[in-house]
């Protein structure tokens, strides 16, 4: 490997948990809280998932393009040699 990253998968989520915590904690209004949490599903499915993709797809361009293996990017995303190979083709 040629690099060690300080941001896990746990410390991450425990990021993106408090952030959304707070907005949560930030509406006292029940239906408000509902309408949030439904438009949050409908907008990861519909546009955050891509937009997530998308730029994963641009770092193991980028990634590729400054010499790392598909080996060596698999190893540290954790995913296969060969997900790593349609994700840079895609």
């Amino acid at each position: 490997m040629r690099t060690t990253h300080s941001v896990t998968n746990m410390k991450l989520q425990a990021q993106l948990q408090k952030v959304c915590d707070d907005w949560i904690n930030s509406m006292d209004d029940p239906m408000l809280r509902a309408l949030a949490m439904s438009w949050l599903l409908d907008s990861i499915q519909s546009e955050l998932i891509p937009h997530v993709s998308g730029v994963r797809v641009a770092a193991v361009r980028q990634l590729r393009m400054q010499g790392f293996t598909l080996a060596e990017i698999a190893a540290e995303l954790g995913l296969s040699r060969a997900r790593i190979d349609m994700i840079a083709k895609a």
